[in-house]
């Protein structure tokens, strides 16, 4: 087995990486070399790859981003981003002993680039479709604190008869939400175009400021169309007598959709124009052959966003963050600062 450290994936292994990571049921799209290069550029970050090798083919990726800091240092995520998921993707060909000695080079490695790099805090968060995964952080990560999220995910049902398959699989007051919405004679469009990523874009800014939250940048949703190709992404958009009053983000990798950011303009959330959305957009993926829909991670005390999710038949993936402090001075520093310096890059529960 031999191995490799490089920064930015070389072009003539970009086949390879994402072979290795289609031939995996578990990978999502934030382990794609796409959603990397967005966030190299939007973050102003760098993307790191250990790579091994057996016979000079692929068998292992541990994906991550570093941010760096004049006063701070630089913060490594796996992966940074609304709490990407990252960490290891294995080869099926692997052997447990193969597996066994990766994950040893692993442990080395990054203590080694940690060192060298001059890395004050690391996060690496699991895969919720990898429970073994996080135990073996658990078990084998030397780490200062973590984080727990509970993944939710609704299986989606590949069968002629999806649509009632879907009713079944909800609870109420979904169907009934989904119903309403039909009764407002609200129709749903696929957009690919900067005019609705620019809807979409507006709304949730208001949606969010109007809680005291922090919106996504606007150059997240300009640069889509230049990583992503129209099979990759989709913004589907609710209209009422032609006027766009809803939206949602969606990304598509391997077997799963990422439902990414919803919005709708307050004075119609009443019709429930996102519950036909997220009907419609379920029953299209059913179609194309995805198999799962990712809600994305929800924290323990969110109980609204908990039930949300859960009555579209999702059901829960728990995953955790393992928090290293690098430089235990770290912690030390003001929290807005450090936000300040690395944003979007996750620091440490507080």
């Amino acid at each position: 087995m031999e191995f490799a450290i490089e920064k930015g994936m070389p072009f003539d292994l970009d086949g390879d990486y994402s072979e290795l990571l289609l031939s995996q049921m578990t990978t999502l799209f934030y382990q794609s070399l796409s959603y990397h290069k967005l966030l190299e550029k939007h973050l102003a970050a760098e993307a790191y790859y250990f790579l091994w090798f057996q016979e000079k083919q692929l068998k292992a990726v541990f994906p991550f981003m570093i941010k760096r800091n004049d006063e701070y240092g630089a913060v490594l995520n796996s992966l940074p981003y609304y709490g990407s998921n990252g960490g290891p993707v294995y080869s099926n060909e692997l052997s447990g002993e193969d597996i066994k000695w990766i994950n040893t080079s692993l442990l080395k490695e990054f203590d080694s680039f940690c060192h060298k790099e001059g890395i004050v805090l690391s996060t690496i968060v699991t895969n919720p479709y990898c429970p073994e995964e996080t135990d073996w952080f658990t078990q084998n990560w030397k780490h200062d604190k973590t984080d727990y999220r509970i993944g939710q995910i609704t299986p989606i049902p590949n069968t002629e008869t999806v649509e009632t398959d879907l009713m079944e699989l909800f609870s109420n007051p979904r169907p009934r939400n989904i119903r309403r919405a039909i009764k407002a004679e609200i129709s749903v469009t696929v957009e690919h175009d900067k005019v609705s990523l620019d809807f979409l874009y507006n709304v949730h800014k208001e949606n969010i400021e109007s809680i005291g939250g922090i919106p996504k940048r606007k150059e997240f949703f300009e640069l889509i169309p230049e990583y992503f190709s129209d099979e990759e992404f989709a913004v589907f958009v609710a209209r009422k007598d032609n006027e766009p009053i809803a939206a949602i983000l969606l990304f598509y990798f391997n077997k799963t959709v990422e439902y990414f950011t919803p919005a709708t303009i307050h004075d119609f959330r009443r019709d429930q124009p996102s519950a036909l959305l997220i009907f419609e957009a379920m029953k299209e993926a059913s179609k194309k052959g995805f198999e799962n829909w990712n809600w994305g991670g929800t924290w323990k005390s969110q109980e609204g966003v908990y039930d949300f999710k859960k009555r579209w038949g999702a059901q829960d993936h728990e995953y955790k963050y393992f928090i290293r402090f690098n430089d235990p001075d770290i912690i030390d520093q003001p929290i807005e600062g450090l936000k300040k310096a690395f944003p979007n890059f996750y620091l440490y529960p507080y």
